[in-house]
């Protein structure tokens, strides 16, 4: 009775024009998606990657890359601060134990620094590499440029690249030296470091 009625007098065809109507609105709506932030600083400057406990840093292929590990207080909480090229990117501290510097097969200038007592392990490309030890355990690794090593005040293992190394030993620090390459220099030699 209801739908004859409706025929009758317009009604069910009113209701249908206005369904079809809402229905095309809620499939027209545009929408924009955001990029997000770490896709966009793998391709300006090299990237920042949590696998586990283990903060991968990953220098640009080219040109200048630093990278400074520390610990920072951010809004009143310990935080863990992988800075790359100017950009922060803070962990917890329960969320790293390890950084790795992935630095080999680039041409870029590195640096690489430690300032906390995280493990670290970094890795040197062909062009100017410069490392700098925290206060636990740190291992480098030169690349086949002209590479610098600064010694932590804790345990460092600092291994020349096929280029030119100069090793700066720490006055409280201890470690290991291997050498290699055309030309290497050892300064602050305190008997607390193994050369090879």
């Amino acid at each position: 009775m209801q739908s004859l009625f409706g025929r009758k007098f317009g009604i069910v065809r009113a209701d249908r024009v206005g369904r079809d109507r809402k229905s095309q609105q809620r499939r027209l709506q545009p929408s924009v998606d955001g990029l997000e932030r770490r896709d966009l600083m793998a391709v300006l400057g090299g990237s920042v990657s949590l696998i586990g406990t283990l903060a991968v840093v990953t220098p640009a292929p080219t040109g200048s890359n630093t990278a400074i590990v520390s610990n920072q207080q951010v809004s009143g909480t310990a935080m863990v601060d992988v800075n790359l090229n100017g950009v922060d990117h803070y962990f917890t501290p329960a969320q790293v134990s390890v950084v790795e510097f992935v630095g080999q097969n680039t041409s870029s200038d590195e640096t690489f620094q430690n300032n906390t007592g995280l493990v670290s392990i970094a890795f040197g490309g062909s062009g100017n590499n410069h490392f700098v030890g925290g206060s636990t355990l740190d291992v480098f690794y030169g690349g086949s440029g002209s590479n610098t090593f600064d010694a932590g005040t804790g345990y460092t293992s600092m291994q020349g690249g096929t280029g030119t190394n100069v090793f700066n030993e720490s006055l409280t620090g201890s470690g290991i030296i291997m050498i290699q390459g055309g030309t290497n220099t050892i300064n602050g030699h305190n008997g607390n470091y193994l050369v090879f």
